[in-house]
Formats: C-alpha cells, sequence, structure tokens
C-alpha cells in the first residue's frame, strides 16, 4: 500500500513538474544542412507497413486444423 502512494505521488509530481522542466530546457541551435534521412522517411513508411503486414500475415495463420475438443 505504501509503494502505491509512493509511486502515485511520483507521479503526480512528474506532471507538475514537467512544464517547468521543458521551459527550463536549453533551445536548440537552428539546423543549417538539412538531414540525410530526410530522403529515406517514405522508405521508412514502406518498410514499416510490409513489417505490419508480414507480422498480421505470421499471426493469423493457423497451423494446426485439428479441433481442441475431442
Amino acid at each position: 500500500m505504501i509503494v502505491r502512494g509512493i509511486s502515485a505521488s511520483l507521479a503526480a509530481l512528474s506532471l507538475a513538474f514537467s512544464p517547468v522542466a521543458a521551459t527550463a530546457a536549453p533551445r536548440s541551435a537552428p539546423v543549417e544542412q538539412p538531414n540525410a534521412l530526410g530522403d529515406s522517411n517514405s522508405l521508412f513508411f514502406y518498410v514499416g507497413i510490409a513489417v505490419v503486414i508480414a507480422a498480421i500475415v505470421l499471426l493469423a495463420k493457423d497451423e494446426e486444423d485439428d479441433p481442441i475438443s475431442a
């Protein structure tokens, strides 16, 4: 019960102080050269879609057609 109270209070404190920490963080310098990965965003997108489709196909595949009840 004590652990639950401590974790709840820590979660509340982190939610309360996150805007303060965000405003106190130093700002980054502007980017002068574009990112090298900027052109390959579509490649990452298509590879991600292919991985999701492959996972769905592999998880939906039923290898055993025998009924469970006998």
